[in-house]
């Protein structure tokens, strides 16, 4: 074997190394260069690019701009405005180092920046490539920054090679730029290639009008705000209904301490928080911003800054996950103080919930208001009380399965299985949580199995016995059960058992996950018990139904993802009659 001889790289072979760690493809200098123009206080910043980057990239802004006499050392190696210690590593709010940035970039391309400093009255001018930085012209040029980066690694060839196609490119750049604008709704961009706009969001200001923009107008008017702050951890933004749902997770997008990220940790909190009211293998659209307290973070773990790591994972996922779990419950909650404990704090008992017909979540306005008011005020079919806008509500039922309700600004179609599903899957639940887990019976239910079922249930009695049941050996191939859940009371003992082996084949003492287990016999026992479609329901019936569904958490769907209604606006039904 030849041993090579140790030896030191020269600084520009360290410094190629160091930059193909940060810039990697051209998404990854238009991510520092806008984060750059972010931190410079922009309010529009246009990128346009040729070929998805592989050629040119130019991002311009109207930002704070760069004083001529600081160009050069902009590009330098190691030279920021960001930090002036290890301390304000750990303490960083902004975007990222613009120093380091450009640094990377002369490495493997050619750049050239233009820039006007704010309080400056001419601008200045600047190209480097690799070692060479040519010396500071005089330019004439709005306030703000101008940078274009031309023939991305022509000095790198092995690193040429491994870029995609100018399609592949482009759709990560857009991607890219699709999140920014998400997260920076105040700032306007534009994006082009070649000078083709893929991307403009002038004159679109908030995010939910920027997630119907960037999402699909089918977003419109099925936005849910999330907003939950507990002891200085918050999660703000915006998820779609459950209604609204999606194949993949390309519409989910995360920021801490407003940093574009990706993290599976906050994916899996969405999932789990919209379990109940989300079908498996559909997503909500989302756009989160996460703020943690500096100290709880480190956001320098991944060199292009794409990850964070925080120091209470399981805390930051207690907080998405509630959050989500309130929006989509329309419940609003109070903030809770500052504590040094944090798991304590996300079952504070400072968590209150209201449901008053003055203060309902959007989402639910045009149902529970009008509902709402006629359960207060006696029988459904009332007349409206004076001033407050509404109309009678009225409701009959169709195909012996939809009940139409008018609730005066809209007309609601309700699926009376979905409904009736959904509240009977909320009661279990709560019986299933609460301290009297099992329910003995009044008189012990004595069944046979066969062989094969017999052994399907001794492998799995330490499941049947975690989920509530008490159970003993009767001989002969009998099974005496005294005791059931509280949630699964009522149907026969015999029938549960039978549901849940036949309903599981695939779970094993090994592999089984209790709450889930638990979630999807809850379903199971909902639907089962549920007003089947095809019910002729009286009128009383109805309105028991209905005032029900005011007072259930998740007013969405069903368990299983199903909508519970369906809203006719007037517009809707003058717009389907051609009257628009």
């Amino acid at each position: 074997m030849i041993h090579n001889h140790i030896k030191k790289l020269d600084e520009l072979t360290i410094a190629k190394i160091a930059a193909g760690e940060v810039i990697d493809r051209p998404v990854s200098i238009v991510k520092e260069l806008v984060e750059n123009s972010i931190d410079a206080g922009a309010k529009k910043i246009s990128v346009h690019i040729n070929r998805g980057g592989i050629d040119l990239i130019r991002v311009s802004d109207d930002g704070v701009g760069i004083p001529a006499d600081q160009l050069v050392l902009a590009l330098d190696d190691h030279a920021t405005s960001k930090i002036t210690s290890m301390d304000d590593l750990f303490s960083l709010r902004s975007m990222g180092f613009r120093g380091e940035a450009l640094a990377s970039i002369r490495h493997v391309a050619e750049i050239n920046i233009i820039s006007r400093y704010r309080f400056s009255e001419y601008g200045g001018q600047i190209s480097a490539t690799g070692e060479h930085i040519a010396s500071v012209k005089t330019a004439a040029h709005p306030e703000g920054t101008v940078v274009e980066v031309r023939d991305l690694f022509r000095n790198i060839p092995v690193r040429q090679r491994f870029l995609k196609s100018p399609a592949t490119e482009l759709s990560m750049v857009s991607d890219l730029i699709q999140s920014m604008a998400l997260q920076n709704p105040e700032i306007e961009f534009v994006l082009s290639n070649d000078g083709k706009e893929i991307i403009n969001t002038k004159g679109v200001y908030t995010l939910d009008d920027r997630m119907t923009l960037l999402f699909g107008k089918e977003l419109r008017n099925k936005l849910l705000p999330v907003d939950l702050e507990i002891s200085g951890y918050q999660v703000s933004g915006y998820i779609s209904q459950p209604t609204q749902t999606y194949s993949n997770r390309s519409r989910q997008i995360f920021s801490v301490n407003n940093r574009w990220v990706k993290s599976p940790l906050l994916q899996k909190a969405i999932v789990q928080g919209a379990a109940d009211s989300v079908t498996q293998g559909r997503f909500l659209a989302a756009v989160l911003n996460i703020s943690v307290p500096v100290d709880q973070l480190d956001v320098n773990i991944h060199p292009q800054k794409l990850d964070v790591k925080f120091v209470n994972s399981g805390f930051v996922f207690d907080v998405v996950l509630k959050g989500i779990r309130q929006s989509i419950s329309g419940i609003t909650t109070k903030v809770i103080s500052s504590s040094n404990n944090h798991t304590a704090a996300v079952t504070n008992s400072s968590l209150t919930a209201s449901r008053s017909v003055d203060n309902l979540p959007a989402h639910t306005d045009v149902l529970f208001k009008a509902i709402e008011w006629g359960q207060n005020n006696g029988p459904l079919a009332l007349p409206t009380p004076s001033g407050k806008g509404y109309q009678p509500v009225v409701h009959f039922q169709i195909f012996e399965t939809y009940i139409v309700v008018n609730a005066g600004t809209a007309l609601l179609l309700l699926d009376q299985h979905a409904v009736h599903e959904r509240i009977l899957y909320e009661k279990y639940k709560t019986l299933s949580s609460s301290n009297d887990y099992g329910q003995p019976l009044l008189a012990a239910e004595v069944f046979f199995l066969d062989s094969q079922k017999a052994a399907r249930f001794w492998e799995l009695s330490g499941l049947f016995t975690e989920l509530g049941f008490k159970f003993e050996d009767f001989g002969s191939g009998q099974i005496i059960v005294r005791e059931v859940p509280v949630s699964m009371a009522g149907p026969a003992a015999e029938r549960l058992i039978l549901a849940f082996i036949d309903d599981n084949p695939d779970v094993t003492a090994a592999n089984w996950d209790r709450l889930l287990l638990e979630k999807e016999t809850l379903q199971r026992m909902a639907c089962r018990a549920a007003i089947k479609a095809g019910k002729k329901m009286a009128p009383e019936e109805v309105d028991a139904m209905v005032a029900e569904l005011i007072h259930t958490p998740s007013n969405f769907t069903c368990p299983h993802g199903r909508p519970l209604y369906i809203t006719f606006k007037k517009n809707d039904l003058e717009r389907m009659f051609l009257r628009t």
